[in-house]
């Protein structure tokens, strides 16, 4: 920020009339009543700092003109000459520096200024009368210049989020509080009383039931009241999102069948072992049929065929190979990466800032199985850095795919016994329809010895096995 210019302005003497508060230094609470006898103290020999004026209103210094204005005493000020947005710059910075604010009061103040509206052009030198009208939040329809609304920018939330240094969920929670908030509940936020978050869901509220959560001044009973109703939210919001992916929806015919909302890969990957005599015995295609890199990141076509617009990947990775199996994901439109030159670096735009990742989907989470032996040891796999006694499920989505709701998550290390070669625990089938009750699914390359038995206790599975490919199936027998 620029240094602010200041012109010299004089003295208000007492009993003249007072000046209005300018909007910007009202986006900030005034000081606690706790703290006004030992402030208005300090001012009663000196007034070390003059107030400062923009547009004939404070812009900063509202505590000081208060008690000086009670003690009697005139009051210095001097005059802000520069736009708003740098009035607002100016404020800011004066106020976070001399302010202890929490991250719930600062997303609060971000909400405020996303409501204003700037004009771009007020240089005058000189102060407005006294209690001249000056800036507007989005209701107003123009300045005191008659500038029409939509032709003086706004502030985004994006924007006041950096401003005020929180996250943009933080001044979007805010936002709802000032929007469907009682009076009471938004001067809890401004005085640091309540979370933001907790405002934000007592606000979806009657009014006066916020009034009397607020006036038990009781802050067990805030919370409490916060998580049942944003438990009850993001139920609603959940099952809401669950029926979408629900619906019946047929595919082309390329795939045929339904479409589904969960996938359930165990790719068949060729490993390279660290020996042949060692390791041989433990390499997937003494196995089963194994496929190339090329091939699997080929299968994009067939899994969006029978993907739902609302759809979520679950597939197991291993260390030695999850970065070639993140790029699958995002291959197959469930992930998103950053884009990179031909010697790895990533690329930057013409700002010099890294370029944001692309994709259709994105990257959610994963789960460990913590391999167990039948001895209850772990079991000792293979490993060219360390004796690999887990694998990964990596998880991505594309749409909008709910979490579980908090609470009911699996723990993210899941111990399961071994079983043949390959064969995952029924345990993260089982979590997969939890997650997803009622939703089709897809195994990809399962080994399903009978089906029958299978579709009696999974009925919105299918399973798409080695044979889908068909003995002619073009295949490169070369590993990528």
């Amino acid at each position: 920020m620029s240094i602010p210019q200041m012109q010299p302005g004089g003295l208000m003497m007492p009993g003249a009339p007072r000046p209005k508060h300018h909007p910007f230094a009202n986006l900030f609470p005034m000081l606690a009543d706790d703290r006004r006898e030992s402030f208005r103290d300090s001012l009663k020999e000196n007034q070390n700092h003059p107030i400062v004026l923009h547009k004939g209103l404070i812009l900063d210094g509202r505590n000081r003109e208060r008690e000086l204005a009670e003690l009697g005493k005139p009051v210095k000020f001097v005059v802000f000459v520069g736009t708003d947005r740098q009035a607002l710059d100016f404020v800011k910075a004066e106020n976070l520096e001399r302010r202890d604010l929490t991250e719930s009061q600062r997303a609060l103040i971000g909400a405020k200024i996303a409501t204003l509206r700037l004009g771009d052009n007020q240089h005058s030198a000189q102060p407005a009368p006294i209690g001249a009208p000056s800036l507007f939040s989005n209701e107003a329809a123009s300045d005191a210049s008659g500038e029409a609304e939509e032709q003086r920018p706004s502030i985004s939330q994006a924007d006041a989020a950096d401003m005020m240094n929180v996250g943009r969920r933080s001044v979007q929670r805010a936002t709802v509080v000032l929007e469907k908030g009682a009076p009471e509940l938004v001067e809890a936020v401004e005085k640091g009383a309540v979370a933001v978050s907790a405002a934000a869901d007592i606000a979806a509220l009657p009014i006066e039931e916020q009034k009397a959560i607020i006036a038990a001044a009781d802050p067990k009973v805030v919370k409490e009241v916060a998580k049942k109703n944003r438990s009850e939210k993001q139920a609603a919001g959940r099952e809401r999102r669950l029926e979408n992916m629900r619906k019946p929806d047929a595919t082309p015919l390329l795939a045929g069948g339904n479409k589904v909302g969960v996938f359930y890969i165990d790719i068949p990957r060729k490993f390279t072992s660290w020996s042949d005599d060692t390791g041989a015995e433990k390499s997937p295609e003494n196995h089963y049929r194994v496929e190339t890199f090329e091939f699997l990141a080929g299968l994009r076509d067939e899994i969006q065929a029978r993907a739902k617009d609302d759809a979520v990947v679950f597939m197991w990775a291993w260390a030695n190979s999850l970065q070639d199996q993140i790029d699958l994901l995002a291959e197959w439109g469930f992930a998103s990466v950053r884009r990179r030159d031909d010697v790895g670096r990533l690329l930057r735009g013409t700002d010099g800032k890294i370029l944001k990742p692309v994709g259709e989907g994105r990257y959610r989470s994963h789960q460990i199985w913590a391999k167990r032996a039948s001895t209850g040891n772990y079991n000792r796999g293979t490993g060219f850095w360390f004796i690999d006694c887990h694998e990964l499920l990596l998880v991505g989505a594309r749409g909008d795919v709910p979490a579980p709701t908090m609470g009911t998550q699996a723990m993210s290390i899941l111990d399961g016994e071994i079983g043949d070669h390959s064969e995952k625990p029924a345990a993260f089938r089982d979590q997969i329809d939890r997650y997803f009750p009622g939703v089709p699914k897809l195994e990809m390359f399962g080994r399903v010895d009978d089906e029958a038995a299978f579709k009696a206790k999974y009925p919105l599975w299918d399973v798409w096995g080695n044979e889908m490919f068909g003995a002619d199936q073009p295949r490169s027998e070369d590993a990528a």
